[in-house]
């Protein structure tokens, strides 16, 4: 019996295992929006701008260079995580525009052209920022939402799991409560009717999911209810394109 028992144990181990890190992590992986190669990019980047720029020394630029090229090929080969996948076009978008100017970076100073490596220099610096901005959430409730839909809409409801979906039902509404008092920080307050009308959108359709998948198991409505909820999640970033 014990000999059995073991066995058994390892047989779990073995196929556990066998499972795909990335299968087994896609929970943790998926759902966050870090990319540490832009992190790591940062540091060269924090040199550039706060350093050589504004001190106009254009031998510590040219010092950089190697950093600036090794930092964008990390780039280059970054595969977004899952819940990024509807930045993409806007990421390789503001990824080719920075591969653009490191390169008129490179020739300024091979040509020591110094007030053309100045501007390229803080334009680099611009388009890192627009990454960062690409993929950063705007307010950590939208970030929280957005992890519970990204689950639901992606896994559980391609796999109709009823009782998962009810959960996830369940947690958007209290991160929908959540996202209903946040506030927006004061850069954006130029879009905030446009953010409180895609709001109270959002609002309305989380309540409508909420009842319909306590109501009953339809599967129709409830997959119905996912789809409009997921539209209208869209619309509330886009506010902030």
């Amino acid at each position: 019996m014990r000999c059995t028992i073991i066995l058994l144990s390892l047989l779990s181990f073995l196929l556990i295992s066998a499972i795909p890190a990335a299968a087994q992590e896609h929970a943790v992986d998926e759902t966050s929006w870090e990319v540490k190669e832009l992190w790591n990019f940062h540091e060269t980047i924090y040199q550039l701008w706060h350093t050589a720029w504004p001190e106009k020394d254009t031998e510590l630029l040219k010092d950089l260079l190697p950093d600036l090229e090794a930092g964008y090929e990390s780039l280059v080969n970054v595969e977004l995580p899952g819940i990024l996948r509807d930045k993409k076009l806007k990421w390789d978008d503001n990824l080719n525009k920075l591969g653009t100017v490191v390169k008129d970076y490179k020739t300024a100073a091979a040509n020591n052209e110094d007030q053309a490596l100045l501007d390229a220099a803080e334009k680099i610096h611009t388009y890192f920022e627009m990454l960062v901005r690409t993929i950063r959430p705007v307010l950590k409730e939208v970030d929280d939402f957005h992890q519970v839909l990204y689950r639901l809409f992606h896994y559980d409801i391609i796999d109709y799991n009823y009782e998962k979906v009810k959960t996830s039902a369940a947690d958007l509404k209290d991160k929908m409560d959540l996202l209903n008092k946040a506030e927006l920080p004061e850069r954006m307050i130029a879009k905030l009717e446009m953010f409180n009308k895609a709001r109270a959108e959002l609002s309305e359709s989380v309540d409508n999911l909420y009842e319909t998948v306590n109501s009953s198991d339809d599967k129709d409505a409830i997959i119905g209810a996912v789809d409009q909820m997921h539209v209208k999640y869209q619309a509330l970033e886009k506010v902030f394109d």
